[in-house]
């Protein structure tokens, strides 16, 4: 999806979702540091339904879990290996993330 495209999606629905491809010094930043800096470019797009989709997540899970942060108020998910974050964004958020350096792709 090019940035203009994007773009369109958040003037017309205020938010959308996002996978970001991450320079090798921000990986291994955010070794230490799980979600590293870049989360505050992020959002929970409605707390209601992040609730809702977690409950969902819990009920049909084959077995129980638990996690260290609760998936609601979780607003980015890196995976370090793959060197990608995924995660919704909102004008702000798309604006700092296209001028972040940690960023190489979005």
């Amino acid at each position: 999806m090019s940035t203009s495209s994007l773009e369109d999606t958040v003037n017309a629905i205020g938010y959308a979702k996002v996978i970001v491809t991450l320079k090798a010094t921000a990986v291994a930043a955010t070794t230490s540091n799980r979600e590293g800096a870049i989360q505050d470019h992020f959002i929970v797009p409605s707390e209601p339904q992040a609730e809702s989709l977690a409950l969902s997540a819990r009920l049909s899970a084959s077995r129980s879990f638990r996690r260290t942060e609760p998936s609601a108020s979780r607003r980015v998910r890196v995976y370090k290996n793959l060197g990608l974050a995924i995660g919704y964004v909102n004008a702000n958020g798309l604006a700092a993330l296209e001028a972040d350096p940690q960023i190489e792709k979005l």
